[in-house]
């Protein structure tokens, strides 16, 4: 359960959890997402994986017995390439999110 709402000050916020520490990332520069290579589902693809840079190779070491090579990028690249995918206006979904709660 790697992406999570938690209620902060009393607004309801996403947060990215690790999922070898299960403590929270709160530096996209402190963190990866991660994905089994080689074992993408013809339908859904391969499951994302977060994970701090600090814990990255330990998580990779606890799941060795599945065999798979991992792919790594760094958390900062996730929403651009996202975004991308989704055909995101950027301008327009700032817009968005302001109209709906404090941004910052």
């Amino acid at each position: 359960m790697p992406l999570v709402i938690k209620d902060l000050d009393n607004r309801s916020c996403p947060v990215v959890l690790c999922d070898h520490c299960g403590q929270p990332i709160n530096d996209a520069k402190d963190g990866n997402y991660q994905w089994r290579m080689g074992m993408n589902d013809s339908d859904f693809g391969s499951r994302i994986y977060f994970t701090h840079k600090r814990c990255c190779q330990a998580f990779e070491d606890d799941h060795d017995d599945e065999k798979v090579l991992w792919g790594a990028m760094e958390l900062a690249c996730l929403p651009i390439y996202l975004g991308n995918n989704l055909a995101l206006d950027w301008n327009q979904a700032k817009r968005s999110a302001e109209t709906r709660g404090s941004i910052e």
